[in-house]
């Protein structure tokens, strides 16, 4: 029987030896080995089987449906913390103060939680908001902040919200008010802009969802990664329907109707994107700043950065 299951393994789904092997270390034993075998033969993502995603230097507690973090969102996730870091470097932000991030749909926390992790290690402090609609997104990332135990020097922070509200800003600013990142700001900081804008937003079109492996599309939250507005949404908020940009451009319009003191000129804004799409996005967000695209290891065009959005 436990040379079987792997032998069927490796024939259904193509699984590398690695696989096995990774679930006969993070097996308790025998019968526990043949249950995540079994679990794989179902299509089960791996992540979820094994319970963690490594990202950079973390390991990222995983749960089904919460989105799986990518090893690309990983990759501008660490651009992103060497480019502030360099920033920090030659210009300083002001009297050295924690920079304030906000993370929009944090999925499990990921992308603020690495920042944490780089930036910590320069001597950068933070206090990192992380927002998402999904309860099971929220509840894990908690999780994994609670796991990660960011310093008495930097904080993260989870609310669950949806980005479409219209009280959206109004929720941030009280959020960031909240102990578990107020006290990182002396009573001397005031009102501080935020420094960092981060998302991964839902952007696969509804025509692609089929066209998803059963890995992604049996198992992942689907309002994670679709990126055109579900119907109750789509009479309020006009956008270019089935190219999967209606995040981005709800973020461009809660950017734009932000109020003062929300965004400084030096604010920077990092967004992944999916394939194909960010020459759209560039276009969206013309009216901002110095646009970058940035190109992950596989040459794809994954990342969008804008600096000086205020």
């Amino acid at each position: 029987m436990s040379t079987s299951l792997p032998a069927r393994l490796f024939r259904s789904l193509g699984s590398s030896q690695m696989e096995v092997k990774w679930m006969r270390q993070a097996a308790r034993n025998h019968q526990d080995l043949q249950a995540m075998l079994n679990r794989r033969l179902q299509g089960e993502p791996l992540q979820y089987i094994l319970g963690t995603q490594p990202f950079g230097p973390l390991n990222i507690k995983t749960r089904p449906p919460v989105l799986i973090p990518r090893p690309e969102t990983e990759q501008w996730t660490s651009e992103l913390a060497d480019q502030l870091h360099h920033i920090w470097l030659d210009t300083g932000y002001p009297h050295k103060r924690p920079l304030k991030v906000l993370d929009l749909c944090t999925g499990t926390g990921c992308i603020p939680l690495l920042l944490y992790h780089l930036l910590n290690n320069h001597g950068l402090r933070l206090a990192a908001l992380g927002i998402d609609i999904s309860s099971n997104a929220c509840k894990l990332a908690t999780e994994n902040i609670a796991s990660i135990n960011p310093s008495s020097v930097s904080a993260v922070d989870v609310q669950q919200k949806d980005l479409f509200d219209d009280d959206f800003w109004e929720f941030v600013e009280n959020s960031f008010r909240q102990p578990t990142l107020r006290h990182i700001f002396s009573d001397s900081d005031g009102v501080i802009p935020l420094d960092v804008i981060t998302a991964n937003p839902p952007y696969i079109p509804d025509s692609q969802w089929q066209d998803l492996s059963p890995e992604v599309k049996d198992w992942e939250d689907p309002v994670a990664l679709l990126g055109d507005l579900p119907l109750h949404k789509k009479g309020e908020h006009p956008s270019e329907g089935g190219k999967g940009l209606c995040f981005y451009e709800r973020i461009c319009g809660l950017l734009q109707s932000s109020s003062s003191g929300i965004l400084s000129p030096s604010t920077i804004l990092a967004m992944e994107v999916g394939e194909n799409q960010a020459c759209d996005v560039v276009r969206i967000f013309d009216k901002f700043g110095n646009v970058k695209v940035w190109k992950d290891l596989w040459g794809k065009e994954r990342a969008i950065f804008i600096y000086g959005m205020g």
